[in-house]
């Protein structure tokens, strides 16, 4: 199974408090949903969003160049949800015949799952200090996880949305990752 994980794009905060996607989200959507098809994965099996407005927005503003076969508004993608509810929610989808899964989510809760998927120490932003790696806003990223028992892991390194190498802090936790 190859997993896209995108980080929604810019959003505008609105009166009642649920943000909207803003023009420079979409645009930066249009980019990823470009690099995608670049990398022939124009059409998904199975697309998941945050039921955050700018999520679902971020979903819509992809589907308007690429083709989901399925669509679903997952509660446990909504912002503040740790990375253990996403690797909970990738695990009900089959590794062996489910081709591409897409999630449209938040951070830290993207990043941490590859970091731990990684077998590498998750983003603490409670001690004061920059994350190692996150998502930009728009961002994404694929990867190739596998399912050992009850555990997911990535035995390589995830293939940026830009074309260039995402790379991950190792032996140096706090050192900035490579962006896309």
């Amino acid at each position: 199974m190859q997993l896209i994980l995108i980080r929604h794009g810019h959003d505008l905060p609105d009166a009642n408090g649920d943000a909207s996607l803003s023009v420079q989200g979409i645009a930066e959507l249009k980019k990823t949903a470009q690099a995608l098809h670049e990398l022939g994965l124009g059409s998904v099996d199975m697309a998941l969003t945050s039921p955050a407005r700018r999520a679902r927005q971020s979903l819509d503003a992809l589907a308007q160049s690429m083709s989901f076969y399925e669509t679903q508004v997952v509660e446990e993608l909504i912002e503040g949800a740790s990375a253990d509810h996403l690797e909970d929610v990738v695990r009900q989808y089959p590794f062996h015949s489910l081709t591409t899964l897409l999630v449209v989510g938040h951070e830290p809760q993207l990043s941490n799952a590859v970091l731990r998927w990684g077998d590498l120490p998750e983003n603490d932003p409670s001690d004061g200090t920059r994350p190692p790696w996150v998502l930009k806003r728009g961002d994404g990223m694929i990867v190739r996880p596998v399912q050992d028992g009850q555990r997911i892991i990535i035995y390589t390194f995830p293939t940026a949305l830009n074309g260039r190498d995402v790379i991950m802090p190792r032996h140096e936790p706090m050192r900035r990752a490579g962006v896309f």
